[in-house]
C-alpha cells in the first residue's frame, strides 16, 4: 500500500472493508458463543457470519456488487435490530462499519475506472467516501423515526396478546395455590407494565429474605426465553404479603443477562 487516502491506497480501502467484515463476524460470534442462548438467534447469527464471510471474500475479489452488499446488509441487521429492541441510543460501532464499507466501496469503484480508463482517470477516493458517507449516514439516522414506530406496533400488539394469554391461564387454574404450608399464591395481575405474583405468607417476618429470593429468581429465569421482558418497562414482581407487610422482588430484562446470559 503505498499511500492511503489516495488513489494508491485502494488496497487499503479493500482491506478496510475486508477487516470490518472479519470485525463483524468475530464481535459476532463472541457474542454467540459467550451471551446468547436462544437456538433462534443462534442460528441467525451463524447465517449472518457465513454471510459476511462470503462478501469478505468478494470484496478481496473487488467485487462492487459485494461491497454494496456488506454496506446494506450492515445497515438492514442494524435497522432489524432497532425494531425488535427499540435500541435508539448512539453507537461508534455505526460510524466506524459505515465509513468503512463506504470507503470500500468507493475504493472498488476506483480501482475498475483506473482498469477500464487508465490512471490519468480522475481520481477523488476520500472526497467521494466522505459524500457517500454522510449520504448513507443521513438515510440510516433518519430511519430511526421508522423504526421506533415499527417497534412502538409490534410492542403493542404482542402486549396484548400477552395480557390475554395470561388472563386465559389465570381462568385456568384455581387460585389460591398452596405452595408450602406458610406460603400461598393468591392472585396474578398487572400494574401497568409489571407482571405481579401475589403471595399470602403466616409469618412474615420469619420469611427467610435470601432463600426466596433465589426461588423468585429461578422463577422468574423462565420468562427471559419468552416475549415478556422484551417490552419496554415490564418487570415481573413477587410480592409476599401478610396483612400490611409486605416483601417485594422485582426483575426485569436486565436480570435476564445476569441470570441466564441471554442476549436478544
Amino acid at each position: 500500500m503505498k499511500g492511503f487516502f489516495t488513489v494508491r491506497g485502494i488496497n487499503g480501502a479493500i482491506n478496510i472493508g475486508i477487516g470490518a467484515c472479519s470485525f463483524l463476524i468475530l464481535t459476532t460470534l463472541v457474542i454467540t458463543i459467550f451471551l446468547v442462548s436462544d437456538s433462534f438467534y443462534i442460528t441467525l447469527n451463524v447465517v449472518q457470519c457465513l454471510i459476511c464471510a462470503m462478501l469478505g471474500f468478494g470484496i478481496y475479489k473487488k467485487s462492487r456488487v459485494c461491497s454494496w452488499l456488506a454496506l446494506i446488509l450492515y445497515v438492514l441487521i442494524q435497522f432489524a435490530n432497532i425494531v425488535a429492541s427499540g435500541y435508539t441510543r448512539f453507537n461508534l460501532l455505526w460510524i466506524y462499519f459505515i465509513f468503512s464499507f463506504c470507503y470500500t466501496i468507493m475504493g472498488i469503484q476506483l480501482y475498475h475506472k483506473i482498469k477500464r480508463e487508465g490512471p490519468d482517470s480522475p481520481q477523488h477516493l476520500m472526497r467521494n467516501t466522505i459524500y457517500l458517507f454522510v449520504s448513507v449516514l443521513i438515510i440510516f439516522f433518519s430511519s430511526f423515526m421508522l423504526s421506533t414506530y415499527l417497534h412502538g406496533r409490534i410492542t403493542e400488539r404482542a402486549w396484548g396478546k400477552y395480557v390475554q394469554s395470561v388472563e386465559v391461564d389465570k381462568q385456568n387454574i384455581k387460585l389460591p395455590v398452596k405452595i408450602d404450608d406458610d406460603v400461598y399464591l393468591r392472585d396474578v395481575y398487572f400494574e401497568d407494565k409489571t407482571l405481579v405474583f401475589e403471595y399470602d405468607v403466616k409469618h412474615l417476618k420469619d420469611l427467610k429474605i435470601p432463600e426466596w429470593y433465589d426461588k423468585t429468581k429461578r422463577d422468574f429465569s423462565r420468562f427471559c426465553y419468552g416475549p415478556v421482558v422484551r417490552f419496554p418497562e415490564m418487570n415481573v414482581l413477587y410480592r409476599l404479603t401478610q396483612g400490611y407487610e409486605k416483601r417485594e422482588f422485582k426483575f426485569n430484562d436486565q436480570d435476564c443477562r445476569y441470570i441466564t446470559g441471554l442476549v436478544r
